[in-house]
């Protein structure tokens, strides 16, 4: 009640205003074509009151379409997963056999909605004004990663629990968040192109409620991986 009679103030406010205007203009017609209303040097008062009513009933029901419509969208958001997150980390360089190398690390949240699962990972590199090429993930043989970051000599580690494929494949409960790393490799991807070029990392999940596809997007970072294999 306490959102309902301030939205019908103001529903009735806009249907009082838009009346005036429209009575005002009849009553002016009016008094050119009719010798009853030539004689009525203003708006009866019962007019006035007869408007207001309808106002209010009317006002009354708009500001309960209105909020009927915002409790049904507040409905349908709290049916579907909204998941969200960031990429924090990019790092690139080589597979072997000519294949270029991506791996993407952040996190993915699930603010507002029931648990769910996400599915279906790909990742892919676009270039300004051009189309995405889309990546293949590679096995990961079930262990721990280990890669070597050439520019500083140091080894990263990404843990097996934390990759996202299979992470996600438990539910993130509403509020939740699942730290993760995803990778992919591309054989028909130039990264000096794409570092000159300011290309874009895309990774893309959908999730297994709603199979609604969602998207988290990260610039290239310096170069500085290198996987064996």
């Amino acid at each position: 009640m306490a959102e309902y009679l301030p939205a019908l103030w103001v529903h009735w406010v806009a249907l009082m205003g838009m009346s005036s205007l429209l009575i005002g203009l009849g009553l002016r017609i009016g008094r050119r074509v009719s010798r009853t209303f030539k004689g009525w040097s203003e708006i009866p008062g019962w007019i006035l009151i007869c408007a207001g009513l309808v106002g209010v009933f009317w006002a009354g029901y708009a500001a309960w379409q209105e909020k009927n419509q915002a409790l049904i969208a507040l409905e349908q958001k709290l049916k579907t997963p909204e998941f969200g997150g960031e990429l924090s980390t990019v790092m690139t360089g080589s597979r072997g056999r000519g294949k270029s190398l991506v791996v993407v690390a952040g996190a993915i949240t699930n603010p507002l909605g029931p648990p769910s699962g996400a599915v279906g990972w790909n990742m892919g590199i676009q270039l300004p004004y051009s189309r995405i090429i889309w990546g293949e993930a590679p096995p990961t043989g079930g262990k721990d990663i280990a890669v070597h970051v050439e520019h500083n000599g140091l080894t990263v580690t990404l843990p097996i629990e934390n990759y996202w494929p299979t992470k996600t494949l438990q539910p993130i409960p509403a509020g939740g968040a699942a730290d993760g790393w995803f990778w992919s490799t591309f054989g028909n991807l130039d990264l000096d192109e794409a570092y000159v070029k300011r290309a874009t990392v895309i990774v893309e999940f959908k999730d297994v409620i709603a199979n609604k596809t969602h998207s988290l997007t990260i610039d290239l970072a310096e170069k500085g991986i290198h996987v064996p294999g």
